[in-house]
Order: C-alpha cells, then sequence, then structure tokens
C-alpha cells in the first residue's frame, strides 16, 4: 500500500470536512456532510438496538421493574448531575433553548414544531434514538402499565428513560416534572415545558400514579 494512502487512512472525516471547507470545496464539503449523516445514523443504531435488547431481555428474565430500577440508577448517577439546568427554579426561556439544542445539536434532529401559549412551550420532534426503537418491528415495550410507563402498556422499554427520569424522579424531588412526555407510535415525540408548575394539568400526575400537590 502507498505511503500517502496509509496517510489518509488515519484522517478522521470530520477533519477531511474542515480542510474542504478551507479550501472553499462547497461540493466534497456536501458530500462528506450526507456521508456523515448516513455513518451517523447506521452506527446509532447499534447501540441504541443494544440497550433495547437490555432492557428487553431484563424484563423477561427478571421483570419489568428492572427496567424502572435500572434507569433509576442511571438517572441518579449520569442524568441528574448534568441536568441541574432541566429541574428546581431555573429561568423558563433559558431551559426551553437548552432542551432545543440537545435535540438540534446532541442529537442532530430538527424540531418539527416549537410553539408558545400563555401557559406552556410545545415541542414536537422525529425522535433519532427512541422515535427509532418503535419504528422497529420488534423491541421491547411493556407488557403491563406502569406509574413510569404513562400510567399504560406497550411503551418502549427505551422510551421509558424519559418518562422515569424526567417526571417520575423530577415529581418525587421537586413536585412536578421537569416536562411532559408524549411519544407516540411514529417515532415522534411531543413535549411539553409550563412555565409555571402549577398549571401542569392532574392527569400527568395520575399517570404516574401520583397527586398533584396542592402549592
Amino acid at each position: 500500500m502507498e505511503k500517502q494512502e496509509l496517510e489518509e487512512l488515519k484522517v478522521s472525516i470530520y477533519e477531511k470536512l474542515r480542510r474542504a471547507i478551507e479550501k472553499g470545496d462547497k461540493e466534497k464539503a456536501l458530500e462528506l456532510l450526507s456521508e456523515i449523516d448516513v455513518n451517523r445514523k447506521k452506527y446509532l443504531d447499534f447501540p441504541l438496538s443494544m440497550v433495547d435488547y437490555l432492557f428487553t431481555l431484563g424484563a423477561e428474565k427478571i421483570g419489568e421493574e428492572f427496567v424502572n430500577e435500572a434507569n433509576r440508577i442511571f438517572a441518579e448517577q449520569k442524568q441528574y448531575p448534568a441536568l441541574d439546568w432541566a429541574l428546581g427554579s431555573v429561568n423558563i426561556e433559558d431551559k426551553l433553548r437548552k432542551r432545543a439544542y440537545i435535540w438540534t445539536s446532541l442529537h442532530g434532529a430538527n424540531i418539527e414544531k416549537l410553539t408558545e401559549d400563555e401557559e406552556k412551550f410545545t415541542i414536537k420532534v422525529k425522535c433519532p434514538t427512541g422515535g427509532s426503537i418503535v419504528l422497529k418491528e420488534e423491541h421491547g415495550k411493556t407488557k403491563k402499565a406502569h406509574p413510569w410507563s404513562l400510567g399504560r402498556k406497550g411503551l418502549s422499554y427505551y422510551c421509558a428513560h424519559c418518562i422515569i427520569s424526567m417526571e417520575v424522579i423530577s415529581m418525587e424531588r421537586f413536585g412536578y416534572p421537569a416536562w411532559v412526555n408524549m411519544p407516540s407510535a411514529d417515532g415522534r415525540c411531543t413535549q411539553y415545558i409550563y412555565k409555571d408548575p402549577q398549571s401542569i394539568p392532574e392527569e400527568y400526575y395520575e399517570r404516574a400514579g401520583m397527586k398533584k400537590p396542592s402549592k
């Protein structure tokens, strides 16, 4: 193999993109962006499928409460230390900005709907993680209704992590959900960020087996 080819094999696709931009090679840059997008989706499918498989296996071997317990441990050790902006007393507009940033920059998804009314902000997005899982013919989903599965059966085990961390545990800790999650079978998820916790409807507490605090 020629030495030049060996050197090229060492270069990441992101560095190739950077070089193309610096050279002003728009066609090459767009080609690399498309390749990155395709590769990212292909690669992301492996860890997502693995998580889905592990949750499904655990639910079958140990029981569905395994999904709840595993997600609670993960939330306490990994999610909450990095999500202080989503919990407790925070500026609601900053909260929206950061939530949108996670969708658009970390997940790499376009937000299909982002609106504001007097009570809340509404985000609708085609979820590239849990949303891709629910589109598979075979994926793990709850056989029974649980407080951590929106009070219904048939919720993706993978999608449950958002419900457990951002709704159930948040309500236990702070008295209200960080935001409300409404995943659907078409791979989309609608999320509501309420400006005032007191305006969050009672139904979202009831589906988690809780009662809305009076204050």
